[in-house]
């Protein structure tokens, strides 16, 4: 015996929206791996380069390394002043109970 005919529909409207609700994971899944497989392929093109350029210019591309590395770092020091003087940073304050605490407590006093 055959199905009836409304559980075939059920079916296929049940499907429907399976399908409805996969689509876009399964949409976001690709779009995500494209993006990391896009990333590494631009990787991969960049160590070429970097390949290329050393057989060209031999010593050059050392020194050039070097000097990228003191650009970065000398644009990566964020707590440092104009003068060459480091900020302190800021000691972190205990754990989140305490300053809850703290924060009822002045609530209290200010409702007084």
């Amino acid at each position: 015996m055959g199905k009836s005919l409304r559980s075939k529909t059920k079916l296929k409207f049940r499907n429907q929206l399976r399908n409805k609700v996969f689509e876009p994971a399964e949409e976001a899944r690709r779009q995500r791996l494209a993006a990391k497989l896009l990333g590494h392929v631009k990787e991969v093109m960049r160590e070429n380069e970097k390949e290329k350029h050393r057989a060209k210019n031999g010593n050059k591309e050392e020194e050039d390394e070097e000097m990228e590395v003191q650009k970065e770092v000398t644009e990566g020091s964020e707590g440092k002043k104009e003068g060459g003087e480091e900020e302190p940073k800021k000691a972190k304050t205990g754990s989140w109970k305490k300053k809850v605490k703290k924060n009822r407590s002045f609530k209290g006093r200010r409702k007084r």
